[in-house]
């Protein structure tokens, strides 16, 4: 049986996307951020370095990941639900709009992945903690020349937390149209 391709809104111009490509995005960001973090340890290595670029690096870092996790948990609250995702950034409150079995679950697979890497990051005993602590890093970073808030500089928690969140999207696979199929395989090898 075939699932009906589901769309939610990817920008504030109205564009729109399936959950499958959503997912592909956050990927394809959270590949960004691992970029920008190899350039910024080159760049701390290099003292005569001007600092702007490494400050660039930093903020794109930040900026990206929050994205990367606000894509993913609209994807996935799309993915469940069938609905459009709320028109807002604040990751705790994603997080909250997913059904309590997914919540569960994103929860057990973070504390794998915590296990699996060792000490890191902020030590937020769980991904809704992490989601709290980072959830207006968007906004912030968006508006990084206003003072708007505090942005959290710490990312190593939030990678993770946007992992777990594309592998629960795609453990759910047998929800997915069958035409998708070989694209999901496909980028599910490369997490």
């Amino acid at each position: 049986m075939r699932s009906q391709s589901r769309l939610i809104r990817t920008d504030c111009k109205g564009d729109v996307m399936n959950a499958i490509g959503a997912i592909g995005e956050a990927r394809a960001l959270l590949y960004a951020t691992r970029r920008l973090q190899e350039l910024l340890n080159a760049a701390g290595d290099q003292p005569s370095l001007d600092v702007l670029p490494a400050t660039g690096y930093a903020l794109g870092s930040v900026i990206l990941r929050a994205v990367a996790a606000e894509v993913s948990l609209k994807a996935l609250y799309q993915q469940e639900t069938g609905k459009e995702p709320k028109r807002l950034h604040d990751l705790s409150k994603l997080f909250i709009e997913l059904e309590s079995t997914t919540q569960n679950s994103l929860e057990h697979r973070f504390q794998l992945i915590r296990k699996r890497q060792g000490s890191y990051g902020s030590q937020a005993a769980t991904l809704h903690q992490v989601l709290i602590t980072h959830k207006d890093d968007f906004v912030i970073g968006r508006y990084s020349l206003q003072e708007v808030g505090n942005l959290h500089i710490e990312l190593a928690d939030l990678e993770p937390a946007v992992q777990v969140i594309i592998e629960e999207f795609y453990s759910r696979r047998e929800s997915i149209d069958d035409s998708d199929e070989a694209d999901v395989e496909t980028v599910a090898r490369g997490l």
